[in-house]
């Protein structure tokens, strides 16, 4: 029973890491965007 209860949570287990890492990265990359577009002034402002 066990091995199958594994089998079917590991997917789950596996997606979740993957999208707990994309949203990590997406944050980090738009914490850095936002930096760096706050960074470069417009020109006459």
């Amino acid at each position: 029973m066990e091995t199958i209860h594994n089998a079917v949570l590991t997917p789950y287990l596996t997606w979740l890491g993957i999208l707990f890492c994309l949203t990590q990265s997406a944050m980090f990359s738009g914490l850095n965007l936002a930096f760096f577009y706050h960074e470069q002034s417009p020109p006459g402002g």
